[in-house]
């Protein structure tokens, strides 16, 4: 046997004991369709009989069941349509359509006394299928939304498929009161469940920048599980430029707290944007006025009572652009903030110990490098004289700083050669440290001492070192000159000793050439004249 006609009277029996007892019925009542449903009257203990009928019209005499001396009869009981609780109210074990009409009761507290005769009206509801406004640029949701509208957009509230017709309002949320504003209503049937919409032309009937709606329905008891839906409207149409972000540095692991304004705000809206996305993201927003209207926040962020946000235990996503959009008194203004999350570090000088304080024996000239190690944001490290009256004296070169990165943190490596340009001077305090950061955390410096072990001799300029490649090459070229050099040297020495042979032999030559004597003209042939 079903036992919730059980359960419905125990609970009437419950109000009954609480001093609920009385001679009445509710002259409207609801019940939901495909349910068990109760007729709910209250009458007075100790009754002789109650009979119900279903009609206004006792002439009928459609009877649906009756209880006399706590014995129940009737077609209705008989066929299980009906029953009857101890306290006389009508139970229906199948709320179907066919029993929403008038019904009456006439209860009969004793055979002497006169009838009590109570009509009652019952209105068979059909719960809709989202149990609450629904509000087109919110979806179902339950809980306040925000969209983006121009100030000429619409915005529609609806509840769908319910039984009887819902009625709808739309007002303005301020602090303190609602303001009522324009919108059209309209209701359509399909069958015996209704649907209501409730459009709004104007979506910033008071304001310029927010505005906070809410959507009320006006239901029966039990047919809506909330009876309103809250949207922030931000406006599109306002653009906010020309703001001077405020750069707050916060260490990760911290707590930052980010105000919005010191004014007397109503509404509050908070975007974020990365580095490398100028898109603004809604993270967290309220409506500062009465407590039925809840706080928003996400996972990361929390949103106080005075619209500041709060970002705990800092990561390096918490990173970026914050800006917070409010309105009062009917205006709208923003503030910015551009959120550096930073991690420090301190500059370790390799061959020291990070304990104590570090002293290195070097040679004039040789090579330094320092490291700094989970670092965030990325720096430039430098090498530098703790006293300036020693800065002429050393000097840095071939200077190279490598950057990795290790998550959301950076390890950076600076080496560089180094040369002592005195001789009167035996030792020196230099520093390594991070050089032009804006961030007063990450201006550490690590300070240590080099003594120079020898330091004797007049320095002379140092030599740079050539690489072997061309060592390769330049040696076989100066041979080749040398060579040839020498080739050429030997040639020309070689040709003047054959030019003074050739001289000789041509005196001799020319000393034996035959003279012919001008009177005497030739003589024999084969014969020579001797001088």
């Amino acid at each position: 046997m079903d036992s919730s006609p059980f359960i419905l009277c125990a609970l009437l029996l419950a109000s009954f004991t609480m001093g609920l007892s009385r001679n009445t019925c509710t002259s409207v009542q609801y019940i939901a369709k495909g349910k068990t449903g109760m007729i709910d009257c209250h009458f007075k203990e100790g009754f002789h009989a109650v009979a119900w009928y279903n009609s206004a019209d006792l002439a009928a005499r459609k009877t649906i069941m009756q209880i006399i001396n706590g014995v129940k009869e009737g077609k209705g009981y008989d066929s299980g349509e009906y029953d009857i609780c101890s306290n006389g109210s009508l139970i229906i074990n199948n709320v179907t359509l066919g029993h929403e009409h008038n019904y009456t009761v006439v209860v009969l507290h004793s055979q002497n006394e006169d009838p009590i005769l109570q009509q009652i009206k019952v209105v068979v509801t059909v719960m809709p299928s989202t149990p609450f406004p629904i509000v087109d640029q919110c979806g179902e949701r339950k809980t306040i939304c925000h969209t983006q509208l121009q100030h000429d957009s619409r915005l529609i509230c609806l509840v769908q498929n319910a039984r009887p017709a819902v009625s709808l309002l739309w007002v303005d949320r301020t602090a303190g009161f609602d303001r009522n504003i324009s919108f059209q209503t309209s209701v359509s049937e399909n069958g015996s469940i209704f649907t209501t919409l409730a459009t709004i032309l104007q979506p910033f009937p008071y304001s310029s920048v927010l505005s906070l709606l809410t959507c009320r329905a006006a239901a029966p008891p039990g047919l809506l599980l909330k009876q309103t839906t809250t949207i922030l409207v931000e406006s599109s149409n306002v653009k906010i430029v020309d703001l001077v972000p405020i750069v707050r540095h916060t260490e990760r692991g911290s707590q930052l707290t980010l105000q919005c304004s010191k004014s007397n705000m109503s509404l509050v809206l908070w975007k974020k944007a990365t580095q490398n996305d100028s898109m603004f993201q809604i993270i967290a927003y309220n409506a500062l006025l009465e407590e039925d209207v809840p706080m928003l926040y996400t996972d990361q962020h929390q949103l106080q009572k005075d619209g500041s946000l709060v970002l705990s235990e800092i990561e390096a996503n918490h990173e970026g652009l914050y800006r917070c959009v409010f309105e009062y008194d009917g205006t709208g203004d923003a503030v910015l903030y551009q959120v550096v999350v930073f991690v420090s570090a301190v500059p370790i000088v390799q061959g020291c110990s990070e304990d104590t304080y570090c002293v290195l024996e070097e040679e004039i000239g040789g090579s330094l490098k320092c490291l700094l190690k989970g670092i965030r944001p990325k720096v430039l490290l430098e090498w530098k004289t703790f006293h300036d009256s020693d800065a002429s004296l050393i000097s840095f070169g071939n200077q190279r700083l490598d950057v990795t990165s290790n998550g959301d943190v950076y390890d950076i490596t600076l080496t560089s050669t180094y040369y002592l340009k005195v001789t009167n001077k035996d030792r020196i305090t230099l520093e390594c440290r991070i050089s032009e950061s804006h961030i007063r955390a990450l201006q550490s410096a690590t300070k240590f001492d080099i003594i120079f072990v020898s330091v004797t001799e007049a320095p002379v300029a140092p030599i740079r070192s050539f690489p072997l490649w061309m060592l390769a090459v330049l040696i076989p070229v100066c041979l080749l000159l040398i060579f040839v050099c020498v080739f050429f040297i030997q040639r020309g020495h070689s040709r003047s000793q054959n030019h003074e042979r050739k001289d000789n032999d041509l005196k001799e030559d020319f000393q034996e050439v035959p003279m012919v004597p001008p009177a005497e003209g030739r003589t024999k042939a084969g014969k020579k004249l001797k001088l």
